[in-house]
């Protein structure tokens, strides 16, 4: 995940203050249903979701 982050050119520690509390949230409350799918947290998707910063 962190190379692709390189990859893409994204800020590493953004993308990982973004997404990690995502996740641990899915994790303590799987009952949540309008929680962004894990698809939409992968770096590309990230990216693709913030169009100022898409190159």
């Amino acid at each position: 995940m962190l190379e692709t982050c390189k990859r893409l050119k994204i800020n590493v520690r953004e993308y990982l203050l973004d997404v990690l509390p995502q996740l641990a949230y899915r994790e303590m409350r799987p009952e949540v249903r309008d929680l962004k799918p894990v698809a939409e947290l992968t770096p590309e998707a990230w990216l693709l979701a913030r169009p100022s910063q898409a190159q």
